[in-house]
């Protein structure tokens, strides 16, 4: 039991050391990858002759993939935000390394939310590239019911399907 009381010690000591300037680096890569998946998906999109739906449908899974990481990293990005602030020392001796740990975790949440708000601005702006028919803007606040209206009644009936399963999923944790 003490080796592992040591053990949590050692992880928890880990985190409040790379919190702070984890979401610098995880942003970064999710940047880079995401925006090698938009523009490789922009480039079979062009050259897509307009009948052969396997192409388009690669696009869109790409697109999927690129959406499902910027949530990923939205997620891990608030994990590492309360995870640095906790690991900050606001004591007396909040000295120059306390200081820039502590503008590495906001400046670091920050950058995560404006690097995945730009990533699925363009996402979505692509999707709507890809489906004229589409509308709204990411950056609107209605944003979901402009474009769950924009959408045909078969991504209706699989996006209804999708929230039923949900809230089954969570009524059955909740009991």
């Amino acid at each position: 039991a003490e080796q592992l009381g040591d053990f949590g010690a050692k992880i928890v000591g880990a985190l409040a050391v790379a919190a702070p300037y984890s979401n610098l680096a995880l942003t970064t890569a999710v940047w880079g990858i995401c925006a090698c998946l938009v523009r490789k998906g922009r480039s079979v999109y062009r050259n897509w002759n307009g009948e052969d739906e396997d192409v388009i449908e690669a696009v869109e899974k790409m697109l999927s993939r690129a959406f499902g990481i910027t949530n990923v990293n939205q997620i891990l990005g608030m994990f590492f935000f309360g995870t640095g602030i906790c690991g900050l020392d606001f004591g007396s001796s909040f000295g120059s390394s306390g200081m820039i740990s502590g503008a590495a975790v906001f400046l670091g949440f920050l950058y995560m939310l404006v690097v995945n708000a730009v990533l699925q601005g363009k996402i979505v702006n692509f999707t709507k590239e890809i489906n004229p028919e589409k509308r709204g803007s990411v950056y609107d606040i209605k944003f979901q019911k402009i474009w769950m209206d924009s959408c045909d009644e078969m991504e209706k009936l699989v996006d209804n399907a999708e929230k039923l399963k949900k809230h089954c999923i969570l009524r059955d944790k909740q009991l």
